[in-house]
């Protein structure tokens, strides 16, 4: 399940890449497909970066 969402967060941040993109940004077709595609994506990966982080704050108290 890990490894599912891991592929989600970086598929987000391909997606990111892109719409920072030149060639995407004055396509507003392509643009707009991105937009959505992020959105979509959103809640799932900051879900899953709030998950990774709580994670390593636990690796990180169960070594003090």
């Amino acid at each position: 399940m890990l490894d599912r969402l891991e592929e989600i967060a970086k598929r987000h941040d391909e997606l990111l890449a892109q719409q920072a993109d030149p060639v995407i940004a004055v396509d507003q077709n392509r643009s707009r497909e991105v937009a959505k595609k992020l959105a979509e994506l959103q809640q799932v990966v900051r879900a899953y970066n709030q998950y990774t982080a709580a994670a390593n704050e636990r690796e990180g108290a169960r070594e003090i």
